[in-house]
């Protein structure tokens, strides 16, 4: 793993949600040479072995996935957007390879007497945030939509370097963020497919109404 990686990683970095969104964005110069070394090769073929992927599940935030390694866990409490005062729970859960790959899950669970007043607001804020994480990022598309009946969104985000795939679904009052972020030149939708189809919800119980 990279030193930057395990800097943002850090118990001791202001503003967990800003670092997280380094790891995407603050690779600013790529080595040409590494992009063909056998560490890229090792990890495509082990980002494409997906009968291989491991096994996660997460009691607290209720889902179970596959990811390529098995993905490093942090939490900490967050300003929900639009309110005062009012906190929510932030899981991030990354599996990060050689190459930059990286396929992530953030679940944003709020407070059981907090009622979400407005779902496609928090959807479209969970988007807004990794899309204003840079200046030089791109809103490539945006389709609001559902999963399971449950309503979500999906986008995609771009800039000179990666290219984001991501799809935010707001179920078990709580917003479960699924991300997979690759080199532009290494990017395959069908890594994003899979992680999509694989992931679980394993406790659905009834969540406040939003109207």
């Amino acid at each position: 793993m990279s030193d930057k990686k395990l800097i943002v990683l850090g118990a001791g970095i202001v503003g967990f949600l800003l670092a997280f969104y380094l790891v995407f964005f603050a690779r600013q110069v790529i080595d040409e040479g590494f992009r063909e070394s056998p560490i890229v090769k090792e990890s495509e073929e082990k980002i494409h072995d997906y009968e291989n992927w491991v096994e996660y599940t997460s009691k607290l935030s209720h889902f179970q996935a596959y990811f390529p390694e098995q993905p490093q866990a942090k939490a900490k409490a967050i300003p929900i957007s639009g309110e005062d005062n009012v906190d929510a729970g932030l899981n991030i859960f990354v599996s990060e390879l050689p190459d930059q790959s990286t396929l992530m899950i953030k679940v944003t669970r709020f407070p059981n007497i907090y009622k979400v007043k407005d779902v496609k607001f928090q959807l479209d804020e969970t988007m807004n945030a990794i899309l204003n994480a840079n200046k030089r990022n791109v809103l490539r598309d945006f389709d609001p939509t559902t999963w399971q009946e449950h309503q979500a969104l999906n986008f995609s985000i771009q800039n000179q370097e990666i290219r984001i795939m991501a799809k935010s679904i707001y179920a078990n009052h709580a917003i479960y963020t699924l991300v997979y972020a690759a080199m532009i030149d290494q990017f395959d939708p069908e890594v994003f497919e899979k992680f999509l189809e694989r992931f679980v919800i394993t406790t659905d119980f009834k969540t406040p109404n939003p109207n």
